[in-house]
């Protein structure tokens, strides 16, 4: 066997993205939540801005998957199919959202 050799590898160098992200106030989040007219509404962008998730994953979600508990939600990753529990701020499990069930509109 021969020994390892590191010139060989090759080092992955992502992109330096060009410009910062732009970022929401607080004062403007709560104008957005409050243009929302439905507690699942409020309840789903809490969900996807507190884990990342895409929103077909969001929307796919069923009371099942969510483990109240621990604070994790179940989803199916896009592609690969593969089922994965993403962690979820309290806040996006509080019942000021309502519950992703809920069709309250």
């Amino acid at each position: 066997m021969e020994p390892f050799r590191p010139e060989g590898r090759v080092r992955y160098n992502p992109p330096v993205p060009k410009r910062r992200p732009r970022t929401l106030s607080d004062e403007r989040w709560r104008d957005v939540f409050t243009a929302l007219r439905s507690h699942r509404d409020r309840a789903l962008l809490a969900l996807a801005l507190s884990n990342g998730a895409r929103a077909g994953e969001l929307l796919s979600l069923r009371g099942v998957d969510i483990d109240w508990g621990d604070q994790l939600v179940r989803v199916i990753r896009k592609g690969s199919r593969a089922e994965q529990w993403l962690p979820v701020s309290a806040e996006a499990l509080s019942p000021g959202y309502g519950t992703i069930n809920s069709h309250d509109d």
